[in-house]
């Protein structure tokens, strides 16, 4: 299946990368945390990784802000395994 593509698609494609920039900012800590849970939860589990896929989102504003996240959520919202990547921890 084609797509023609127009000049507007590239505008489009900013404007999206923007709306999305501000939902991260907008998310403040409890969202950095969601973010942080989803990535472990998809196989994203080292601390580096976790702040490149911030980054790469939103350019690296929050990256000094997730990496202090993700030090005061161990043992609360996962814990660090002997290799050093992150693991959720569960409540039973």
């Amino acid at each position: 299946m084609s797509r023609t593509i127009t000049s507007d698609h590239g505008f489009d494609i900013l404007r999206d990368a923007a709306e999305l920039k501000l939902r991260f900012d907008r998310a403040g800590p409890a969202g950095l945390i969601s973010f942080a849970k989803a990535c472990i939860w998809s196989g994203i589990n080292e601390p580096d990784e976790i702040i490149a896929e911030a980054r790469a989102i939103t350019g690296g504003h929050l990256a000094a802000t997730l990496d202090t996240i993700l030090m005061e959520g161990e043992n609360i919202h996962w814990r660090k395994t002997s290799c050093g990547r992150l693991a959720l921890v569960t409540i039973t």
